[in-house]
């Protein structure tokens, strides 16, 4: 009998995943993730559009080239090229200057545009939510001083 260890692996991730939604410390992870949906849902629809964009352009700009020769090559090798993944296997041979400036333009704007945008959002429903637990935080603290007065009070009423 053979052991598939990619359903235990799978089976021990559930089990992880288990554990870490009991925990304290990522449960505010959650909630930002839980606040920053919509936000992170309409930044990663740009970043398509904008791959999109980008492999027709390559596909109009380095059309003979092998890498480029249709539409969905041209989409995957910009695929690879955002994830940090340089396969061209001719595109630098036919156009050495021009394929250099197309691949700088999108690393620019994929590292360091589109990625800092994730990071500012998430740091900012970071703050939000900070700030919303200090908030209830103190509501609750209030809320049990104004209890315990009020039990102090009826104590003392009932002993006299």
């Amino acid at each position: 009998m053979e052991i598939n260890y990619e359903i235990i692996l799978f089976l021990v991730y559930l089990k992880l995943m288990s554990v870490i939604l009991g925990k304290k410390e990522f449960e505010r992870i959650f909630q930002i993730m839980r606040a920053a949906a919509t936000e992170l849902k309409n930044h990663a629809l740009f970043i398509l559009i904008y791959i999109l964009a980008f492999s027709r352009a390559g596909c109009y700009l380095f059309n003979e080239s092998l890498d480029f020769s249709s539409s969905l090559r041209s989409f995957q090798m910009v695929l690879g090229f955002s994830a940090g993944m340089y396969t061209s296997t001719d595109m630098l041979d036919f156009h050495s200057y021009s394929g250099s400036i197309f691949l700088f333009c999108h690393y620019v704007c994929i590292c360091l545009i589109f990625l800092n945008f994730v990071a500012v959002i998430l740091e900012s429903f970071y703050k939000d939510i900070g700030a919303h637990a200090k908030q209830n935080n103190k509501i609750t603290k209030m809320s049990v001083k104004k209890m315990r007065t009020l039990f102090a009070t009826i104590k003392s009423e009932l002993k006299a």
